[in-house]
């Protein structure tokens, strides 16, 4: 089973792209190879769903962010989990989080990053420029 969050590609580009990633990740450093490398993503992602039907299950970031009991529901069942209450809980956990969102995990469910590269779009035209050409905007 494969569990896709699926994220408007500009929030997701633009997250990335304000990210400091060190040495990794280099391609989040210019806007128009963000893009680039977000197209092949998504290109990569439905030439496996195409693949392997059935297997997939993809959840909307905007849609789960705006109402998460639903959409964890629905996850947890894909998954064939027992449901907890405490699903909705995470940002209790207090276990080390080594990742760009650690600050994020310790939050409750929010939307202030929905639509975020809006406030931003005219020094983002390199990568819109970019997912426009490609069709995913």
């Amino acid at each position: 089973k494969i569990v896709h969050l699926v994220r408007d590609p500009r929030d997701s580009c633009f997250a990335s792209f304000k990210q400091l990633f060190a040495d990794a990740y280099l391609h989040s450093y210019d806007q128009e190879e963000m893009a680039r490398h977000h197209c092949r993503y998504r290109r990569l992602m439905d030439a496996w769903r195409e693949r392997f039907p059935g297997r997939f299950l993809d959840i909307s970031y905007e849609e789960t962010v705006a109402d998460l009991e639903p959409h964890a529901r629905r996850l947890i069942d894909y998954l064939e989990l027992p449901w907890e209450d405490r699903c909705l809980r995470f940002h209790e956990q207090r276990e080390a989080v080594s990742t760009a969102s650690a600050v994020q995990v310790r939050e409750p469910v929010h939307t202030r990053s929905v639509g975020r590269w809006k406030r931003y779009e005219k020094q983002l035209e390199p990568m819109l420029a970019v997912l426009r050409d490609s069709g995913l905007i």
